[in-house]
């Protein structure tokens, strides 16, 4: 089926999987936007099992949030002007993307790029409000994920609602890699290394612009540093190097565990 451009494109993985960096490429396309990280999925859904759930009711956090994505992200408040006053999880599902669209095409562009690591864990809903959506999986070495998601943990505890341990950091990559090899052989789904994203960062946006029926355009690599100013966050440790693609080969890992450490992680990674 040919791919929609009402139907936004999701970037997701593992958190610290270099996805900020591939979002500032693909966004510098000049048929594609991103907006900062909107975790609309982590605020949509009540607790599983809920009553608010089962009748399809948007959870209690979902409007303070948008209230806060609208006005302080995204510069613009009237938008939630827009939403339905039937708290209804498809409604304002439906809303949310439509003015993402809205603000796309204000930009003259047409594909919105959604990207928030941890909807890796709701691509369930994804694909039943968005069936013919395109999702994009970045893959990124254990041991370096486990290394930085550690490290940004303890630098910026209170964007990551505390401190992580070794077994939380090795238990997101390990459920995050699960995840995306059970749609490994999905059409409407792609994964992509990290690693090779930085050895041929030609090569790959050329498959993913085929992936998503778009003309591959050589400024997408020369100005991702200028997409890049938009979506990165300080306060979280997520920034981009705006000066050159660097080489994946990291020795954080090394670095910042012990040799008893390392040793348990590299056993502990599926």
């Amino acid at each position: 089926m040919k791919f929609k451009s009402n139907n936004p494109v999701f970037l997701v993985g593992c958190p610290r999987s270099g996805t900020t960096l591939l979002q500032s490429l693909l966004s510098a396309h000049p048929e594609i936007v991103s907006f900062p990280e909107s975790k609309f999925f982590q605020c949509l859904l009540p607790a599983e099992n809920s009553r608010r759930r089962k009748l399809g009711i948007i959870a209690h956090q979902l409007k303070p949030w948008l209230e806060t994505y609208f006005t302080d992200d995204l510069k613009h408040p009237e938008m939630l002007r827009c939403f339905p006053k039937l708290p209804l999880m498809k409604l304002y599902t439906q809303q949310f993307f439509k003015t993402l669209s809205i603000l796309a095409a204000e930009q003259g562009k047409h594909i919105v790029l959604e990207k928030t690591p941890q909807h890796i864990f709701y691509l369930e809903p994804i694909t039943h409000y968005f069936p013919n959506s395109k999702i994009i999986h970045l893959i990124r070495n254990g041991q370096d994920v486990v290394a930085s998601l550690y490290e940004a943990t303890h630098h910026f505890p209170q964007y990551w609602d505390g401190v992580w341990g070794l077994d939380k950091c090795i238990d997101w990559w390990n459920k995050s890699i699960q995840i995306s090899q059970q749609y490994a052989r999905h059409p409407n789904h792609i994964l992509i290394r990290y690693e090779q994203l930085l050895e041929d960062t030609e090569t790959v946006l050329q498959n993913l612009c085929q992936f998503l029926q778009l003309n591959y355009h050589p400024e997408m690599i020369h100005n991702y540093g200028k997409a890049s100013q938009s979506l990165i966050l300080e306060v979280a440790g997520r920034r981009v190097n705006c000066s050159q693609i660097k080489s994946s080969n990291s020795d954080k890992f090394y670095k910042i565990f012990t040799e008893e450490q390392q040793n348990y992680i590299l056993s502990n990674l599926k």
